[in-house]
């Protein structure tokens, strides 16, 4: 909180003064040609913070300045671990949970208003945009888990994009100095030795069997799949107890399964996103 009683204490244009500063040294430095952006909090969740009325006030008054090109909101502040989860949101939070924020700074804004929170799919994306609550959406984590995303977009293929669960792997990694992987994706930031797209095989076409039905398991027979391999992906029927949706293409006869025994039954199974997605892409 600001407690300042000299130039930049007081009222709001005083508390603006050195923002507005900063940005008057960078249009010196690039021009008026050059898109400037600013990020901003739409509500910081504190008593003694910026609330939403506050964010709008200063988003108007920062947006007639015509300093700066567009407004980029995010809800919540950082300053603690728990307010710092905000601002990437996890999978325990619902799809874009302050898209609400960003409408209310574009609302009295002047210039075009982004959001990037939790957006992490076309269809969330393009509701949010048809609908008027802000100009421009950002999908960061969405790339992370396919950065062949728009590209899929544009071709129509929204039903091959790995999509992104929130999981914030990516983010706990890249928080702790390491690099930045995804539990969506096995090829994210390993491009030099395992490719995104999988080529055909020009040599000798490989029977391949894959044991086990699970992430793994399945993302073995969908690369098997891709370079033209034959493929049989076979896991252990899951017991009762420990029941899990379940998805049978016709399965290979047992006399097939290298591994099936008596009283054994095998049959491909899947569970949660990444299973979804790499099933449908191994059996299709």
């Amino acid at each position: 909180m600001n407690h300042r009683t000299d130039e930049y204490g007081g009222s709001l244009e005083n508390r603006l003064r050195f923002g507005m500063e900063v940005l008057h040294a960078v249009r010196e430095q690039v021009g008026a040609d050059f898109c400037v952006g600013m990020r901003m909090c739409g509500d910081e969740f504190h008593e003694d913070g910026i609330s939403h009325e506050m964010a709008k006030e200063i988003a108007q008054a920062m947006s007639e300045s015509g300093l700066i090109d567009f407004l980029s909101v995010v809800g919540s502040g950082a300053d603690t671990h728990n307010t710092l989860v905000n601002c990437m949101p996890p999978m325990a939070l619902p799809p874009e949970p302050f898209v609400h924020l960003a409408a209310g700074i574009k609302s009295v804004s002047k210039v075009p208003v982004m959001h990037a929170q939790s957006i992490r799919d076309a269809s969330q994306a393009e509701r949010i945009l048809a609908t008027g609550m802000v100009d421009m959406v950002g999908m960061t984590r969405a790339q992370i888990a396919d950065p062949h995303m728009v590209i899929k977009i544009h071709d129509g293929k929204e039903d091959q994009i790995k999509q992104c669960v929130g999981a914030n792997y990516c983010i706990d990694r890249q928080y702790n100095g390491l690099d930045v992987l995804c539990i969506q994706n096995a090829a994210t930031s390993r491009e030099e030795t395992m490719p995104h797209v999988i080529e055909k095989t020009t040599g000798v076409r490989r029977k391949v069997v894959v044991v086990g039905g699970g992430p793994a398991g399945l993302e073995a027979a969908r690369v098997a799949r891709a370079s033209a391999a034959t493929r049989w992906c076979y896991s252990r029927r899951t017991p009762p107890s420990a029941d899990r949706s379940t998805w049978q293409p016709s399965p290979p006869s047992a006399s097939k399964c290298p591994a099936s025994s008596a009283g054994s039954t095998w049959r491909p199974n899947a569970w949660g996103c990444s299973v979804v997605w790499v099933w449908r892409r191994t059996w299709r």
